[in-house]
């Protein structure tokens, strides 16, 4: 692999990261779904003028219930549930439990896509879910136990998304994936327009520049780097390891950003998602070496 791909993978990572940081300050002067809405306006935009200047080709009717299916699964009811789940949680309990998502993907991967898992996934999927109830449900409260199972409602949907991925990635490049997708997020969202009409002239200006990473860097720049990254190898499964360092780059951010120290659980918990991860991929060897068009299985 050449620097570039390296670079699209760290640069990915640390947008994602600091989106995390990001929405758990927007949050605060906008609700769930007008701060979705706003996310992907600002995104939509942004992605509609570089695609403009490329001329990306036109995708085809019997492809547009995929890409809306994209939209709505890898971005709009997936960050929606995000932001439920962001109120509540701390930015870096939230991001481990997104760490899971690559081996709830090679579960959809197995059921959807008929790809093989072996007996150390299922394991790894086990201590997976045990990471993500260990940071859910002890030493919370309430309202910060619901909003980790909003989060893993949202982990789902992108886990989802990812294993639909796989049917585009040989037929569309990386920006016209991002580029459809997110216009479909943008317009599965504007039945929230008049809530966010309500919000804008309330919110403080921390909370709109913080909308505005989330739209521009982490919704656009971190998912163009990742789809890129995606056509550059043959197996998901192999590029998630990689996504350790997400969360470990959030917490670190949310420290320094939001002075935010997760408790004893949620680093317990987080070792045992980080553990089921690497358990996922312990076997898997020689990184992207093979040939594109191979399986997917996580991400």
């Amino acid at each position: 692999m050449d620097k570039k791909f390296y670079l699209a993978i760290g640069t990915a990572i640390f947008f994602w990261a600091s989106g995390n940081v990001a929405s758990r300050i927007a949050i605060m002067s906008f609700s769930a779904e007008a701060l979705a809405l706003l996310r992907f306006l600002i995104g939509a935009v942004l992605i509609d003028i570089i695609a403009a200047r490329k001329k990306i080709r036109m995708i085809t009717l019997r492809e547009i219930p995929l890409f809306l299916c994209m939209g709505a699964c890898g971005y709009a009811i997936y960050i929606m549930t995000f932001n439920f789940g962001i109120a509540t949680v701390s930015a870096g309990a939230a991001s481990f439990i997104i760490a899971a998502s690559p081996v709830f993907t090679a579960l959809f991967a197995r059921f959807l896509l008929n790809e093989r898992m072996p007996s150390h996934g299922w394991i790894a999927t086990i201590i997976c879910l045990f990471g993500v109830a260990l940071i859910s449900l002890i030493g919370q409260d309430r309202h910060t136990g619901t909003g980790a199972v909003w989060i893993l409602i949202s982990v789902l949907l992108l886990s989802l998304y990812n294993t639909l991925l796989r049917r585009l990635t040989n037929r569309y490049s990386a920006l016209e994936i991002t580029t459809y997708s997110i216009n479909a997020a943008a317009i599965l969202l504007l039945i929230y327009l008049p809530g966010l009409v309500e919000d804008i002239p309330a919110a403080d200006i921390s909370s709109l520049l913080a909308a505005l990473w989330t739209g521009t860097l982490t919704s656009v720049l971190a998912f163009l780097c990742w789809a890129y990254a995606l056509q550059e190898t043959s197996n998901i499964n192999r590029l998630s390891n990689y996504m350790f360092f997400t969360p470990l780059v959030t917490v670190l951010l949310a420290w320094l950003i939001l002075d935010e120290r997760p408790i004893f659980s949620v680093w317990l918990g987080g070792a045992l998602v980080l553990s089921g991860m690497f358990l996922m991929n312990i076997r898997q060897h020689n990184f992207g070496s093979e040939n594109k068009g191979g399986n997917y299985n996580s991400k």
